[in-house]
């Protein structure tokens, strides 16, 4: 038979016992403020705010991959001379590079199209006996062509424009994750002194305000928003005035 002593394990001495326990809590300790830290700074990460730069970007990425895209669009305009607004809405459809249509609903009936190069303005008459009237004039010289040539594949934000985001509560913009920014061009524009984007969570653009050195403000609140795969004929971006329509020179 085996006495019961030679199975009983060696014991260790009291002060290696506690050494050995001390240094094992240590690590245990260490090892738990580490995983604390990686997953507090996880945190961090996940709720820090974009910046404008990020959100500039997700912006222009997304139109980037977008080569057409169809909306319905809400129009206000601010005269600020007279104090006077002006509403009107319709369907717009963009297509790179540079193509845009926008057709005005009833009763204000306006078509603005552009083939990227040229941009007509057509005004129907104020009767059905009255002809209405047309404004041709370079893509140049125009401020709505400008102002979402990012759209267009026409410009690029980052190279355009500095910009900062602003508080969307200020601008009424309370959809959720939402994101306002401010754009002013690098290079003065004749056209408008700045632009705000009001941004979903999604990087698309649900709103423009177009603001002119005269303070005049021109915003589009955009809806039912169509990305279309497959690119629109150019057709479609061609439109010839109505009979009897009058030209008019934008000089005079």
């Amino acid at each position: 038979m085996i006495a019961r002593s030679q199975l009983a394990s060696p014991r260790l001495p009291a002060r290696r016992v506690v050494r050995a326990l001390t240094i094992a809590l240590v690590a245990l300790v260490t090892c738990v403020a580490a995983t604390g830290s990686i997953v507090a700074s996880r945190s961090e990460a996940q709720q820090a705010p974009p910046t404008a730069a990020q959100v500039a970007a997700r912006v222009q990425r997304f139109y980037d991959q977008v080569p057409v895209v169809r909306m319905r669009f809400f129009q206000t305009y601010y005269v600020k001379l007279h104090q006077r607004y002006e509403r009107s809405g319709g369907v717009v459809t963009f297509k790179k590079p540079g193509k845009m249509f926008w057709r005005y609903d009833a009763p204000n009936g306006k078509i603005l199209v552009s083939d990227g190069t040229r941009i007509q303005l057509f005004e129907p008459g104020a009767s059905a006996r009255e002809p209405g009237q047309v404004v041709e004039s370079a893509v140049a010289d125009s401020e709505l062509p400008q102002a979402l040539s990012f759209l267009t594949g026409q410009g690029r934000l980052e190279e355009q424009y500095a910009f900062r985001l602003v508080d969307p509560r200020t601008q009424g913009f309370t959809m959720p994750g939402g994101q306002v920014l401010e754009l002013r061009p690098r290079r003065t524009n004749p056209n408008y002194e700045r632009l705000l984007l009001y941004v979903d969570n999604g990087s698309i653009v649900r709103r423009v305000l177009i603001i002119g050195h005269d303070g005049n403000r021109n915003r589009f609140d955009f809806s039912t928003i169509e990305v279309q795969s497959v690119a629109a004929p150019d057709s479609d971006f061609r439109w010839t005035p109505p009979a009897g329509t009058r030209r008019v020179n934008p000089g005079n």
